[in-house]
């Protein structure tokens, strides 16, 4: 079986499945805030289609949670070219100078 070098996680679980002859089969979260803000705690940092794709949402189905995530204590919003990533604050840990670059932890 050929793959190719990106697909879609849809077609890669079709693989998944075909390959294991059915036996593998992913346990959906389950589709709350609650749980998505976690996930996004737990891996730091996603954009919007890792959470549609993870949690199984359409995008109308997640534009509905989005606002509910993001009041969510630590989750924030950091743009990223065209699109954004949705990420885990994290407590600032040091200061840098940028005119000489010294650091201090």
């Amino acid at each position: 079986m050929m793959v190719p070098g990106w697909l879609p996680y849809e077609g890669f679980r079709e693989v998944l499945g075909m390959v294991s002859g059915g036996e593998l089969v992913e346990a959906a979260p389950p589709r709350t805030a609650e749980a998505i803000a976690a996930f996004i705690r737990r891996h730091g940092r996603v954009a919007d289609r890792e959470i549609t794709v993870t949690f199984g949402l359409s995008d109308q189905a997640w534009g509905a949670l989005e606002p509910e995530v993001l009041q969510a204590a630590g989750i924030e919003v950091e743009p990223a070219g065209n699109g954004r990533f949705l990420g885990a604050r994290r407590p600032a840990v040091g200061t840098c100078d940028p005119t000489t670059g010294a650091c201090s932890i």
